[in-house]
């Protein structure tokens, strides 16, 4: 018997090594891409739970055959929700989404943990305590707008393609305390305040895992977890297991019921690789190289990504596109599954049309 939701099929088939009938096509879309595409200004659909609702709907009702990855989901932006429940102010500059400013806008000297021009030091942000997921930021505001969504989004939507249930996102732990403080800051305190810095991990970590079980308690059970956290690509290796592995593995194991999509759309994680297959993903969502990374992770997880939304989906031709598709399909793919074509990032404004298809049509 044919399948009534043959995309969310074959993408779950191709995640647990299941024989998918074909190829799973996934696409990451952002508020500057769909509101380009769809002639609606970003705040709107920032602000709008129901044109943020429409939007997304009409992008799935244009391409039915992806898998849209987060999902149809309260999007205010990559690395924008969490950093404001910390406190940290929002800025909004033209036609542009949303970005957040650290708590320590300033550079912290080595030499001194004292407030410097009115911004936090490193050991008053270590201080600070695990926000409210139902208070604090954005974040109720992600609990209201998902039962907005739960209250208007027409079923067919949650039954083909499972969105809504059991889903829930989040910016990881160690990114989350990065973007709180300032990315150099962060990364100045892990050779100067290795302690105050677990300090601030232990509590970011803590409140990851709130944050997703308050999102459980909406959608219910999960079933698929979107984590992205890019610091894997931003510290050595012996950084990397003291600062990195740890908290994200601990956030990724309090949910291994669910499938837990990890997505880091940078190259330059082959220097921590084998480590990134004992994390707790299911699907590593990357820009990395799918050969070196097959070779390294074997059957550990399924790959997701590796296209270039730059390079290739905005500025190549519908032949190159096809061809890159298949390049990689060769290299990668199995009979049994474990591999999602898709781009490693999200589309950019004025992606042709016509080179989307060609990426969906590359996998019959």
């Amino acid at each position: 018997m044919k399948s009534a939701r043959p995309v969310l099929d074959n993408f779950l088939r191709a995640v647990h090594r299941e024989h998918p009938e074909r190829i799973p096509v996934a696409s990451c879309i952002s508020s500057q891409y769909i509101c380009d595409l769809y002639g609606v200004g970003v705040k709107d659909y920032l602000f709008d739970s129901h044109k943020k609702l429409e939007v997304q709907c009409a992008f799935q009702d244009q391409w039915p055959e992806l898998m849209i990855v987060p999902g149809i989901y309260p999007d205010f932006g990559c690395g924008v929700v969490e950093p404001s429940a910390f406190g940290c102010q929002l800025e909004q500059r033209e036609n542009n989404p949303l970005s957040p400013k650290p708590l320590c806008p300033k550079l912290l000297q080595a030499q001194s943990l004292q407030t410097q021009g009115g911004a936090k030091s490193i050991e008053e942000l270590a201080r600070l305590k695990a926000p409210d997921p139902k208070k604090d930021g954005l974040l109720p505001r992600v609990l209201e707008e998902y039962r907005h969504f739960w209250s208007y989004l027409d079923k067919r939507y949650i039954d083909h393609y499972g969105y809504l249930d059991g889903f829930a996102f989040t910016m990881g732990p160690v990114e989350t305390a990065a973007i709180v403080m300032g990315y150099e800051n962060f990364l100045i305190g892990l050779h100067d305040y290795p302690d105050l810095i677990r300090r601030i991990l232990n509590m970011t970590t803590d409140f990851t895992i709130r944050w997703l079980k308050a999102q459980e308690g909406v959608n219910g059970t999960l079933k698929r977890v979107y984590f992205f956290d890019h610091t894997p690509a931003r510290v050595g290796p012996a950084h990397f297991e003291e600062f990195v592995f740890p908290y994200i593995s601990t956030v990724l194991e309090e949910f291994s019921y669910a499938i837990r999509i990890y997505h880091i759309c940078e190259k330059n994680i082959l220097h921590v690789l084998p480590r990134m297959g004992e994390l707790g993903i299911d699907v590593l969502y990357s820009a990395a190289d799918f050969s070196v990374v097959k070779k390294k992770l074997g059957e550990k997880v399924c790959l997701m990504g590796n296209l270039s939304p730059i390079e290739l989906l905005r500025k190549g031709t519908p032949d190159e596109i096809r061809m890159q598709c298949r390049l990689l399909i060769d290299a990668v793919s199995v009979p049994e599954g474990g591999y999602i074509l898709a781009p490693s990032g999200a589309y950019i404004p004025g992606t042709p049309e016509e080179n989307i298809r060609a990426m969906i049509d590359s996998t019959k």
